[in-house]
């Protein structure tokens, strides 16, 4: 990707430093007509974020592929980026055997401990069986979920408020490990 040819101000420079973005991860929008072709160009390009597009309320002009202000609503930045940097796969065991987890992080130990903690699926214990550093970990997933969508266990799960979990499925690991080679083997270069 290249640098941006437009011009970020200090401000924005600062923003986008302090939250590890790189610049050339932001592409200039200003002359798009609507969303729909901004959002497409910012896929085409492979930039995650939207410069000129428009302005929020308090006048901001960086946003996510979604239209929504990074400036303001900066806890979106996080999901973004987790699109952007290789990561960890990881396909846990429930205690129980009888659930497994997909998910992905930068560092599984501590993603499990924190699992453990807010008991996901009311499980006390969740243990890995399987780990895989990829270059688009968030892609993968999505892929191993819609694979195993027939298994998919909605589960809650003690974290502000008792959202629902739905990275959990009621299937062996070895379902999981397979839906992953399948993968693998259809498009190698995960």
């Amino acid at each position: 990707m290249a640098g941006p040819t437009f011009r970020l101000t200090r401000v924005e420079q600062a923003f986008l430093l302090a939250n590890d973005i790189p610049q050339n991860y932001v592409a200039d929008m200003r002359h798009r007509a609507d969303w729909a072709s901004c959002s497409a160009e910012l896929r085409a390009v492979g930039c995650f974020f939207a410069w000129g597009f428009r302005k929020c309320a308090t006048g901001h002009r960086l946003t996510n592929s979604r239209g929504q202000c990074i400036q303001c609503h900066s806890a979106t930045i996080a999901f973004v980026m987790r699109h952007a940097r290789p990561g960890w796969l990881y396909i846990a065991v429930a205690d129980c055997e009888q659930l497994i987890k997909v998910g992905i992080g930068a560092d599984v130990d501590a993603r499990l401990r924190q699992l453990n903690a807010h008991r996901l699926a009311g499980v006390r214990r969740w243990q890995a069986v399987h780990t895989d550093w990829c270059e688009n970990p968030a892609a993968l997933e999505a892929e191993v979920h819609r694979r195993l969508a027939t298994f998919r266990a909605a589960c809650s799960y003690d974290r502000k408020g008792g959202q629902i979990g739905r990275e959990v499925f009621a299937c062996s690991p070895a379902d999981a490990i397979s839906a992953l080679a399948e993968i693998y083997s259809d498009k190698p270069l995960w």
